[in-house]
């Protein structure tokens, strides 16, 4: 595998990352799963025009708050680094 590109300190909200690791969105609102899945779908979207997969990383190992994460309100993120590799 090649890494293609590199995304650093994007904030994922803290309440997402059990959907976007284990696919689990028990407690979630509908409106969080949308959520989610909108995000998931965009990065799809990129490792397909890039012709790679992607993973996170997270980078700090502590939450945070955060005005402006990577989707939703306000909230305590992660930083995490995503990296695009050729399959």
């Amino acid at each position: 595998m090649k890494l293609i590109d590199k995304y650093e300190n994007i904030n994922f909200p803290s309440w997402a990352l059990c959907a976007l690791v284990n696919g689990d969105t028990t407690g979630l609102t509908d409106y969080e799963i949308s959520l989610v899945d909108k995000f998931e779908s965009d990065w799809n979207k990129v490792s397909k025009e890039t012709g790679g997969t992607h993973f996170g990383q997270d980078t700090t190992g502590e939450s945070y708050f955060c005005w402006y994460p990577e989707f939703g309100p306000a909230c305590d993120c992660y930083s995490m680094t995503v990296y695009i590799w050729s399959i």
